[in-house]
């Protein structure tokens, strides 16, 4: 049974208005939104209002889902809380946070004190953090242009920046090093190796690199980034096949060649032999049957001679010269078209491609 509530007009609105409220207020709570809000407290200096705020966003039991770069905004003005209440413990350990998660994080001096800068410099040195950030570019082969590629270090340390293709075994190839590398570096990239360009394939960009801090020698991190290596260019032409055998002329005689040819010989000498008795000559002469003899000696004489000849070189010269022009003529094509695909390879485009999202893994 379906029971259908009628409700006065202006009950009606204020239910829509009420749910409006609700549906207003749910937007407003979200993780974003808190952080603004717990911003917005700590530089009007409600620093206690601004720190509950954003311990909520933080806290494993959040309602809201969180991601990682308002993890590491909320954990650096936490740390910044905390140091301007002269709590130096707690603000290290928030402001290590947030360079764990993002060794990119700093303190613009336009919004934070000296004494919070000072605090949050102190903390880079108690962790050695890299990263690096790539971004969807593309250069012109042999332009002279060059991708870049930002790398950071928590502080002072030996940095090393290399490439690899995934499914390559060999060493990876370094594109920089160096020792005191402390804060952002660029590093520039043209898309070659040796020379080169690198064939299109996935990559990794590889960041590694060890402290140069007394306060934490020896620490090392490391990370790496998938990229993919495109090339763009006018479509190349495919070469022509190979010359199938039906398209070239034979160029040796069959193995029964030469017995034919003997044949024959053996028959015009029989011929040559037989046609004056059977042509019905009564007035045979000597000189009418030698000339019949000669004839057929020479006859046999030419087909044992081709015999000998066929046997021995079976070879058909005018046949071998024949399928020589072809093979030219073809491979003239063949490399005609070649040279226009490596011009269009020469003038190629090449696209450098983040992995999906861009981010170190």
């Amino acid at each position: 049974m379906i029971v259908r509530l009628r409700l006065h007009r202006p009950f009606a609105c204020l239910a829509l208005l009420l749910v409006a409220v609700l549906a207003r207020g749910a937007r407003a709570q979200t993780a974003e939104d808190n952080i603004q809000a717990a911003i917005k407290s700590y530089e009007n200096l409600e620093v206690a209002t601004a720190l509950r705020t954003f311990s909520q966003v933080v806290s494993p039991t959040s309602p809201f889902p969180v991601t990682e770069a308002q993890r590491v905004m909320a954990f650096k003005y936490m740390g910044a809380a905390y140091a301007s209440l002269g709590n130096p413990d707690s603000a290290r350990i928030f402001f290590q946070g947030a360079i764990l998660r993002d060794p990119f994080t700093d303190l613009d001096p336009n919004k934070f004190t000296d004494r919070e800068r000072g605090a949050f410099a102190e903390a880079k040195r108690t962790v050695f953090k890299l990263n690096a950030l790539i971004s969807r570019d593309s250069i012109a082969a042999g332009s002279g242009h060059a991708f870049l590629i930002r790398t950071v270090t928590s502080h002072a340390g030996r940095l090393v920046v290399s490439v690899q293709r995934n499914d390559s075994a060999g060493r990876p190839i370094v594109l920089f090093s160096s020792d005191g590398v402390d804060g952002p570096r660029d590093v520039t990239w043209n898309g070659t190796v040796a020379g080169r360009a690198v064939d299109p394939g996935a990559y990794d960009l590889i960041i590694s690199g060890e402290s140069q801090d007394n306060l934490s020698a020896g620490k090392k991190d490391s990370t790496r980034i998938g990229f993919e290596i495109r090339w763009l260019h006018e479509p190349l032409e495919t070469e022509l096949r190979a010359l199938k055998p039906d398209e070239l002329l034979p160029t040796r005689t069959s193995a029964s060649g030469p017995w034919i040819d003997l044949g024959k010989g053996v028959a015009v000498a029989g011929v040559a032999f037989i046609l004056p008795t059977a042509l019905g000559n009564a007035s045979k002469t000597d000189a009418t049957v030698g000339n019949a003899a000669v004839a057929a000696g020479l006859g046999a004489a030419v087909g044992l001679w081709s015999f000998i000849q066929r046997t021995n070189d079976r070879s058909i010269p005018e046949n071998v010269n024949e399928n020589n022009r072809r093979r030219a003529a073809w491979q003239a094509v063949n490399d005609e078209r070649a040279a226009r695909n490596q011009a269009r390879l020469d003038a190629k485009t090449i696209l450098l491609v983040p992995s999906a999202g861009g981010s170190a893994r």
